[in-house]
């Protein structure tokens, strides 16, 4: 299921393999490619970019999965330590598959992410937006 881009947006910068995306509701959304494993370093580029966006603020960040999007288990290793915590308030994931629903627990559940961080199934948006608003 695709999610169409929102009709709110501020700025939007093209990582290649994410798009990251101020609205105008102060959530900053990450959509991921297609296809794409994410490492570390494409998480790092993530983040950098998450900072920027975020303007000295702690942001809220919803990030919608593609189709076979997968995130290595150094890279959920390295987000679980929380590196982006100065800068990030919450994080909400919509998920798209089984596959990455597991992936989702794994983290969640294993890695203990140190910001705030829920899944979601990608036809829960404005569920996942509610959750993420209560870290304003």
């Amino acid at each position: 299921m695709k999610i169409p881009f929102p009709d709110n947006i501020e700025i939007k910068e093209d990582l290649d393999h994410s798009v990251v995306i101020r609205r105008t509701d102060g959530i900053i959304e990450l959509r991921c490619s297609d296809i794409v494993i994410y490492t570390s370093i494409k998480i790092k580029e993530n983040h950098d970019c998450i900072r920027r966006l975020a303007g000295g603020k702690k942001a809220l960040v919803l990030t919608v999965a593609g189709d076979f999007t997968h995130v290595l288990p150094e890279a959920r290793a390295y987000t679980a330590k929380g590196h982006h915590r100065d800068f990030v308030a919450a994080e909400a994931f919509l998920i798209n598959s089984f596959m990455q629903w597991i992936l989702a627990f794994l983290f969640l559940k294993i890695n203990r992410p140190i910001v705030p961080a829920q899944a979601f199934r990608i036809g829960n948006k404005a569920k996942a937006e509610r959750w993420l608003k209560r870290y304003a």
